[in-house]
């Protein structure tokens, strides 16, 4: 079921042929692009009144409740980390009189960060969090390589700024993960630690299943307790200035 954003929205169904009606080659590869059709109930000439190429697609896809403190949805890379930054600004706005703290939430980051780039370089911070998706544990991943849902973020990057990060976890009894990252992260991180003359940038990612789905997997604790941590450690900041 998906929806094509044409002169109107039009609600599609992705046409699939019967498995008795393909050859064995097609049923030992999977459909290209090329291959997929939309029948949104047109005739040819009304579809070429209501739909031009270049428009786009959407999968429809709800959010789901899931057992526990867990949630199934698509767009929670990045939603969940835009959530976790409001909570925090929510947590300390009427607390700070010394530190400038900046809420950015931007666009396109899975197209080369855009949105991030050019907010912060406007911004022109001493010190950025990012919050992102990192991959979370499922029966087909290797445990050496992802984080545990329900276990906290990992905080990586600029290693003093990690190590308070955890430091500051550990003192205030928030759970965290560690995590390796190598280069690149393919976050907004990427492009707001070189805005400008540098910027001094931690990443903490949120375990989650399904990266890149309609059935994306969070545990809502995992958001909360980053929005707990960015929190604390904008307190612990503002104490030092105030001292």
């Amino acid at each position: 079921k998906v929806t094509v954003h044409g002169k109107r929205p039009l609600l599609g169904i992705i046409c699939s042929t019967p498995p008795h009606l393909m050859t064995k080659e097609d049923k030992e590869k999977g459909v290209e692009i090329k291959g997929l059709a939309v029948d949104v109930g047109l005739s040819k000439q009304e579809a070429e009144k209501a739909v031009s190429i270049g428009d786009r697609i959407t999968v429809d896809s709800e959010q789901l409740m899931l057992l526990g403190n867990r949630i199934a949805s698509p767009a929670l890379d990045d939603r969940c980390g835009a959530a976790a930054l409001i909570l925090a600004v929510k947590a300390v706005h009427d607390k700070l009189k010394n530190c400038k703290v900046m809420l950015q939430l931007s666009s396109q980051e899975e197209v080369g960060g855009s949105g991030a780039r050019t907010a912060a370089y406007t911004a022109d911070a001493d010190v950025a969090i990012v919050v992102d998706v990192g991959f979370g544990l499922d029966p087909h991943c290797d445990k050496t390589e992802v984080n545990e849902l329900s276990k906290g973020p990992s905080p990586t990057l600029d290693r003093n700024l990690m190590l308070e990060l955890v430091q500051i976890a550990k003192d205030n009894e928030i759970p965290y993960q560690h995590d390796v990252m190598s280069g690149r992260t393919g976050t907004n991180a990427d492009v707001i630690n070189i805005s400008r003359g540098g910027v001094k940038t931690a990443l903490l990612s949120i375990p989650e299943r399904n990266m890149h789905t309609q059935v994306e997997v969070i545990d809502l604790a995992d958001v909360e307790n980053t929005a707990k941590l960015i929190a604390e450690y904008i307190l612990k900041k503002e104490a030092e200035l105030d001292a």
